[in-house]
């Protein structure tokens, strides 16, 4: 009732965000949160557009290269603060093309095809390194092609989760265990 003289901007912005958005409320406002952190720490000006767009740009600049964070972050960051601006949207050109340029950069698809050759390649290069970390990695690629597991397979399969044939010719791995 106080707010009956807000222009209508303010009345729309006011009637979009009184309705519970659980994706607004557990992914963008953290997400705009963190940037408006960011900027605050670095007395960063966003009074206008121009100057929003070029803040956002320099916080995915940050994510990116100096906290290695994945794009989503990106995309969270910006659509959180359209979401809470509408008329922003076309308003941050800069921006939309950093949060692309994130996404491009980043390897952010597992399961793709990948050749033989360039995983015996991997494999061998791994497995020169000097770091256990390496080597282990190495080990698991061959293990990985054989029983056409993911990466989380590898990385969560334990001694007890493998079960040997009588013969030990076969060898059978057991994923999603309840106990864990």
């Amino acid at each position: 009732r106080r707010a009956a003289n807000l222009s209508a901007v303010e009345c729309e912005r006011l009637l979009i965000h009184s309705v519970t958005d659980d994706t607004a409320l557990r992914s963008y406002l953290p997400a705009v949160r963190k940037f408006l952190d960011y900027a605050r720490e670095r007395s960063m000006s966003c009074s206008s557009w121009n100057d929003l767009d070029i803040a956002l740009s320099q916080y995915m600049f940050f994510q990116c290269y100096a906290q290695d964070k994945h794009p989503l972050q990106a995309s969270l960051t910006i659509n959180g603060v359209c979401y809470l601006f509408p008329e922003a949207a076309r308003s941050l050109p800069r921006a939309w093309r950093s949060c692309q340029s994130f996404q491009a950069l980043s390897i952010v698809k597992q399961g793709q095809p990948v050749g033989c050759e360039t995983l015996a390649c991997m494999e061998n290069w791994l497995k020169q390194q000097k770091s256990t970390e390496a080597q282990t990695a190495g080990d698991m690629i061959p293990v990985a092609v054989d029983g056409y597991l993911r990466e989380q397979d590898m990385e969560h399969l334990l001694v007890s989760d493998l079960t040997w044939s009588s013969d030990r010719s076969v060898v059978s791995a057991h994923f999603g265990r309840a106990l864990r």
